[in-house]
Formats: C-alpha cells, sequence, structure tokens
C-alpha cells in the first residue's frame, strides 16, 4: 500500500496501489473488478500456498482453516492528530496490523488472516454454559461460511467494519476485524443451517396436579383459623378463672370434703389381704 501524491485532488481519481502477492494487487482508489459487492476502498482474497508461495483458490476449494488477505483505505481523521491521543499504531508495516496513513484524510491497513471453523458442543443449565467444547470442522462445513464472502457478498458490512477498526482504539485493528468478519461470515451463511435436535435435555416446567374449589377450601381455612382462636380464648379463659377467690375457695372445700376418702383408699391398697383356711 502506497502513499498518495500531496496537493489539490479529486476523490474519483484517488490512486492507493496495493500488492499482497502475485495474484492479489490493484487499486483502492477504484472499484473492484469482480465480486457481487464492490465497495471503493475495498478488497480481500482467499488463497492457498503452493509450493511456499499464496495462489489464489476457487469458490469450490475446500479448506478449513482457510487464509485470506483483506486491504482497505477508509475516509477518516488525520491520523497523527489521532496518534498523539492515544495508543493506536501508528504509520508503518500495514501487513503487522499498524495503520498507514495514505494522506488526504485517508487511513489503510492490510491484514493477512486465517479463519477456522468449529464444531461446538456445550451443556446450557440455567442459562449458563457448562462443558463448552470444540472441535475443528470438516472443510464441506467451513466452505459454507467461505463461499458467500468470496464471491462479494457482505462487502459493504465489513467495510465499514473497516472504518470502526480504526477509530476503535481500544482494540487492535486484527481484534476488530477478526470478530466482524466471523458474525457477517455466520450471518450470510445461516440459511444453510437447520436446528439439529439435542443430544440431551431436559425440561423442568410446573403444572397441577389437583385442584379445589374456592368455596370449600376457604371454608376449611377459616374454620381452622376459629378453631384456633376459640381453644386460645378457652386458654386464656381458664388462666383467668383459676385465679379468682371463688374458684380458690371451692377448690379447698373440694380437698378437705375428699382428702379422708383418698387418704383411706391409699392405706387400704398399702395394707396386706389375708384368707381364712
Amino acid at each position: 500500500m502506497s502513499r498518495i501524491a500531496s496537493g489539490p485532488f479529486d476523490i474519483n481519481s484517488i490512486s492507493i496501489p496495493f500488492g499482497c502477492y502475485d495474484g492479489f494487487s490493484g487499486d483502492l482508489g477504484r472499484t473492484p473488478a469482480t465480486g457481487h459487492e464492490r465497495a471503493q476502498g475495498w478488497n480481500m482474497s482467499f488463497y492457498e500456498i503452493v509450493d511456499g508461495s499464496p495462489k489464489n483458490i476457487p469458490v469450490q476449494a475446500q479448506a478449513n482453516p482457510f487464509p485470506f488477505y483483506a486491504v482497505t483505505a477508509v475516509s477518516s481523521i488525520d491520523l497523527q492528530d489521532f496518534q498523539a491521543q492515544s495508543n493506536v499504531p501508528g504509520e508503518g508495516d500495514p501487513a503487522n496490523h499498524s495503520l498507514i496513513d495514505i494522506g488526504h484524510g485517508f487511513t489503510g491497513f492490510a491484514l493477512n488472516c486465517q479463519a477456522t471453523v468449529y464444531d461446538v458442543t456445550f451443556s446450557l443449565i440455567n442459562g449458563s454454559f457448562v462443558d463448552f467444547n470444540t472441535t475443528k470442522a470438516s472443510p464441506q462445513k467451513a466452505s459454507i461460511i467461505k463461499a458467500p464472502l468470496q464471491v462479494g457478498f457482505g462487502q459493504y458490512q465489513l467495510y465499514q467494519s473497516a472504518f470502526l477498526a480504526v477509530l476503535a482504539n481500544s482494540d487492535p485493528v486484527n481484534a476488530t476485524m477478526g470478530r466482524s468478519f466471523s458474525q457477517i461470515g455466520m450471518a450470510l451463511a445461516s440459511g444453510a443451517f437447520d436446528i439439529d435436535s439435542n443430544i440431551q435435555q431436559r425440561f423442568r416446567y410446573t403444572t397441577n396436579v389437583t385442584r379445589v374449589p374456592k368455596a370449600p377450601f376457604w371454608f376449611l381455612v377459616i374454620v381452622c383459623l376459629l378453631y384456633s382462636v376459640f381453644g386460645m380464648a378457652m386458654t386464656v379463659t381458664a388462666f383467668y378463672l383459676r385465679r379468682m377467690p371463688e374458684v380458690r375457695e371451692q377448690q379447698a372445700r373440694l380437698m378437705v370434703e375428699w382428702a379422708p376418702e383418698l387418704l383411706d383408699k391409699d392405706s387400704s391398697r398399702d395394707e396386706p389381704s389375708y384368707s381364712n383356711i
């Protein structure tokens, strides 16, 4: 990626040449010649390593992981002023995840990426993920995600993500673009996937095991409450009456009248019994 010359310019005549490898070079100032979506200032290419050199691969090629290049030039704020107030890498090697000040308010970067698609199994208990396991998916599954991006879908969304990546000074450019690539790739491929049944599942739900009519139920509740109140009232009344002088006098009189008989009965029990032979 090269810096353009300074001076008055027409935005439609800007030249931003780039060259990643023999099969992927061009000018970001021009609209790409191929692709269903063609964004001026954005281009990407999928490749494989053949004899130590990258070579473009056809859409039907299946691989997991699959490498690709992405280059962009976005209209942004002046990089030197931005660098003075943040920790974003300044002008440098664009292939090293750093930004390059192209000039005239344009900032660019180039990424050499490798995407891997995984199959995931997990347990979901009360809304929390447990036992999250990943295994590398087959090349056939990976091609479902790669193919839409390779033919040119999602290019406008990726280009918008490049704008945000330049301004997102809290995260590196490659981290921001990696998340965006994953989200857009899965969104484009979601139509080819279907809901699969769970390996194991258990449901918890609330159900009624019996139903009681309201009138008899509340009648029973009220009767039980009244019975409890009546019992407490009788207990309090008994304690109160026991302390009255008349009651105590009657208790003493009964003790005097019945005490001799009770003593006779007790003594008769203690005397031994004899029988005449």
